[in-house]
């Protein structure tokens, strides 16, 4: 990253450039990477999103994909009343919005104490986009790369009990879908209820049951007759919104996937999801759930 950075402080011909994670939802920023001289940057320093001139990035980025860079400098049409210009000292500015899918986004940024001599050209933020769209390329290699790893060693530990390592399993599907609630459901009869072998997240006491029993085409009932995994990104706007798991557990976004033990011929869905509270509104086929 550093190579990248001091790479990209070299083409636009600005004195700093930095990655940083965000979340707009909490006005999170969070420096992760940072070159050139500023003192009061570095790996680690989290600032309020809202005070920053990433905000415009990020308020101006959609999809998966790495949008159009923003300028923002004297040339692009003037400098906004902000606490960037006030507090940091910057007169230019270049950035972009990775998304990163399972993980916060990042702005990927270029800055100046020193007023631009003129906008930057097409071909420069052209150049940008392609810097953003490898960065982005990278951050989730690497982070597919340190999920696999995760379950391999999760599946693999011989000191580990079976239910320890579903447990475990769960978990690691809530951190890579971003979703807060996961089980393994059994269904013992057909046309009968779901019992919860193992969760987290769902307020279920050790020993204590949790039977549920979604209506036909919804949630674990849907999953459980599925060929390929089931997702809903929000469950109150779609036919599930009368279902009484839904009205009664809150469950909205849903992705989940059945599970058959060949011997003894009985079917189970692994799912996760998140509650009434927060539903996922970006990139649904990779947060929603069931």
């Amino acid at each position: 990253m550093q190579n990248l950075l001091a790479f990209g402080r070299t083409v636009f011909d600005l004195e700093v450039g930095g990655i940083a994670r965000v979340d707009p939802a909490t006005d999170l920023y969070r420096i992760e990477a940072i070159n050139g001289d500023r003192a009061d940057l570095e790996p680690g320093t989290e600032l309020a999103l809202s005070d920053t001139y990433c905000r415009t990035v990020v308020d101006n980025a959609s999809g998966d994909t790495v949008p159009k860079p923003t300028e923002i400098s004297p040339a692009a049409g003037g400098l906004p009343e902000h606490p960037s210009a006030d507090d940091h000292d910057v007169r230019t500015y270049l950035g972009t919005c990775i998304p990163i899918e399972g993980d916060l986004d990042r702005v990927f940024f270029f800055t100046s104490s020193d007023p631009s001599a003129g906008s930057f050209s097409e071909r420069e933020r052209t150049f940008l986009r392609l810097m953003g769209q490898w960065l982005k390329d990278e951050l989730e290699r690497r982070r597919h790369g340190r999920l696999l790893r995760d379950l391999y060693e999760t599946t693999g530990d011989p000191q580990a009990s079976f239910s320890a390592k579903v447990e475990r399993l769960l978990e690691l599907g809530c951190e890579r879908f971003g979703l807060d609630m996961a089980g393994l459901n059994h269904l013992p009869a057909w046309d009968g209820a779901f019992k919860l072998e193992t969760g987290i997240g769902l307020g279920v006491d050790p020993g204590e049951e949790l039977w549920t029993d979604p209506s036909e085409g919804c949630f674990c009932r849907q999953t459980i007759t599925a060929d390929a995994p089931v997702e809903m990104t929000d469950a109150s706007e779609s036919g599930w919104a009368d279902d009484r798991i839904h009205q009664q557990l809150g469950l909205t976004s849903y992705l989940g996937t059945k599970v058959r033990a060949a011997r003894r011929r009985t079917e189970r869905s692994g799912s996760v999801a998140r509650s009434r509270a927060s539903v996922r509104s970006r990139r649904p086929s990779a947060r929603s759930s069931n």
